[in-house]
């Protein structure tokens, strides 16, 4: 995962992308292809043809909005309701766990499967979103990230003044859980938080901003660790 601006483990994909090639005339690609040289009774026939065919034409199509992930863990994933009434679903590419934590800060404990939703404010008045990441970790892995993500973030701090959070512990969420929020000397303008749960080898990663109050309620982080949990 990456961090920028504060966006730990998950980033906010505000905007669809889309990009498109198109061909060339100038880059035609112009073929000749000689028959082979027969000879009948000392007569010489050589056939030759020309063909002109066009440059090659590619198109990159939109991420469509929705979830992204491994199929087993995109039904466990919460829905864009979830998250508040004027909260939809978006391109949720942007917003995929990397093993970057921050320039120059890479995770050393790797999830073997990851899925991720990413949603934001249909309230024009109100700049907001937040992403859902469920990190699956071969057995015994899940708990050794839990110390590593608090490693990195530290190094992140030393390294990257004002990308770290401040990490608290989460009590009453599956087997563990901590909360990061920026520290009392950030100058963020906005709300934001990041709440990481551990329930066996799959670990939650909850990340929110917004101009007004906070996405991540205590009822939301409850949602998403009872829908883990249920499987």
């Amino acid at each position: 995962m990456r961090t920028r601006a504060l966006v730990i483990a998950v980033g906010l994909a505000l905007a669809a992308t889309a990009c498109s090639g198109s061909s060339d005339a100038s880059s035609d690609a112009t073929t000749t292809t000689k028959a082979a040289t027969t000879t009948t009774q000392a007569t010489t026939t050589t056939a030759s043809t020309t063909t002109t065919a066009p440059g090659p034409t590619t198109t990159t199509k939109p991420i469509p909005p929705g979830p992204l992930g491994d199929e087993k863990l995109v039904p466990l994933l919460l829905e864009a309701a979830a998250f508040g009434p004027d909260q939809a679903v978006t391109d949720s590419s942007d917003s995929e766990p990397k093993k970057q934590y921050c320039d120059g800060v890479d995770f050393t404990v790797l999830w073997q499967a990851s899925a991720t939703i990413a949603v934001q404010s249909t309230n024009q008045d109100n700049l907001a979103g937040a992403s859902e990441s469920l990190l699956e970790f071969k057995a015994g892995d899940a708990t050794k990230w839990m110390d590593d993500f608090a490693d990195v973030n530290k190094r992140c701090e030393a390294a990257n003044s004002g990308t770290a959070v401040t990490l608290t512990p989460l009590p009453g969420y599956g087997d563990e859980a901590f909360k990061g929020v920026p520290p009392k000397s950030s100058s963020s303008p906005f709300p934001i938080e990041v709440d990481v749960v551990r329930v066996g080898d799959v670990v939650i990663v909850l990340f929110g901003i917004s101009q007004t109050t906070a996405i991540l309620t205590p009822a939301l982080i409850r949602a998403a660790t009872d829908k883990v949990l249920a499987g």
